[in-house]
């Protein structure tokens, strides 16, 4: 995470005060790679993609959607992990 150190004085009046370091938070995670899609048979496939950078927020969890085609909006997947 970036971190700044900030210091204040009172111009003319006299020294700086005790340095203050501080964290910024979290930012979102970067978008992830695109998907690669194995077809295990025409039911199955197996789906995988690179993790994006976190940016200090952990991941919990993706949400994997599909289309028909390219005009259909996209509905969730369930999914099955092993």
């Amino acid at each position: 995470m970036p971190s700044d150190t900030f210091a204040v004085v009172a111009l003319q009046w006299g020294p700086y005060s005790e340095p203050l370091q501080t964290a910024t938070g979290a930012g979102v995670p970067d978008t992830p790679s695109a998907p690669e899609v194995h077809f295990k048979s025409p039911t199955v496939a197996v789906i995988g993609w690179q993790e994006p950078f976190c940016n200090g927020a952990p991941i919990t969890e993706y949400h994997v959607e599909w289309a028909f085609r390219e005009d259909h909006e996209f509905t969730l997947v369930r999914l099955c992990t092993s």
